[in-house]
């Protein structure tokens, strides 16, 4: 290997490992359901592995943070019927 894709192929191991470090963490903390589908109860394998997850939990972060401020701004439009809507935590 030469010398010039070595720092690449480190800072790809670097990304790699952090990011499934990430998603086990999120694993551990049981969230990876709000992240990825649920496996299948008839499926043995997991559906998404730690490096999956730890890759596009941000992205899941921000999309939740994006459409809840949308949901908010709906809910907002009809404030007779907020009682039918949960209270934002």
């Amino acid at each position: 290997m030469s010398d010039a894709y070595k720092p690449k192929v480190l800072l790809m191991s670097i990304a790699y490992t952090l990011a499934t470090l990430q998603g086990t963490l999120l694993q551990n903390i049981r969230v990876t359901e709000y992240i990825s589908r649920p496996t299948e109860t008839e499926c043995s394998t997991e559906r998404h592995s730690s490096f999956w997850i730890g890759l596009h939990a941000p992205d899941w972060v921000q999309s939740l943070n994006t459409w809840s401020d949308l949901a908010f701004c709906l809910i907002n439009l009809k404030p007779h019927k907020q009682l039918n809507f949960p209270q934002r935590t």
